[in-house]
């Protein structure tokens, strides 16, 4: 007998119509959409050009030297899906969390996924700047020792200008193409 939320439980298995993290999280069944929240998601940008996101607003904004905030690496654009995918996407299970949140992207991270504790500063300031009220941090799960101290530089900054909620949606290792996998406590209020 396995333990309610246990791995190779059903709540961890994809359906026709969600990804499994939204399952195991309860989104599926929340009436909430995000709707007013202002959500940023300060990672390696995001695909302007992805079919799911066509019509819908978005903030974009980079602070990496000489790129645009188009993602070149597909791990942001994996972050903004599991943060703020679509209800219905385009051929697809369900995958985002907050469906109806404001998207605002800070590329942080470069196209190789490298990005200076400096850039990744900026890239929050602006997020508390622009009212963001939650947001995904871009912390790289290959630099080990930068690891914790950019975690805690976040909360520090979350903390102090008393707004921004820390949902972290993986790292690096992640593939950009799999399916939305949030973890508990990233289903994102709002009407």
């Amino acid at each position: 007998m396995g333990i309610a939320g246990e791995f190779g439980t059903a709540a961890h298995r994809d359906t026709n119509r969600h990804a499994w993290g939204l399952l195991a999280t309860a989104v599926s069944s929340s009436r909430f959409s995000g709707k007013g929240v202002k959500l940023a998601v300060l990672d390696t940008g995001f695909d302007l050009a992805h079919p799911d996101f066509q019509g819908r607003a978005l903030s974009p904004k980079s602070f990496i030297a000489e790129q645009t905030v188009q993602d070149g690496n597909g791990h942001g654009t994996h972050c903004v899906g599991a943060a703020c995918g679509p209800k219905a996407p385009i051929g697809s299970r369900r995958y985002g969390v907050a469906f109806g949140a404001d998207i605002f992207v800070g590329k942080v991270l470069s196209n190789q996924g490298s990005g200076s504790t400096s850039g990744i500063i900026a890239g929050i300031e602006w997020a508390l700047t622009s009212g963001c009220t939650a947001g995904v941090p871009a912390l790289p799960h290959d630099e080990r020792p930068l690891y914790e101290p950019r975690r805690r530089d976040f909360r520090r900054l979350a903390l102090a200008h008393h707004q921004l909620d820390h949902a972290q949606a993986g790292d690096l290792r992640t593939p950009a193409a799999s399916p939305a996998a949030p973890y508990r406590g990233n289903a994102l209020g709002g009407g």
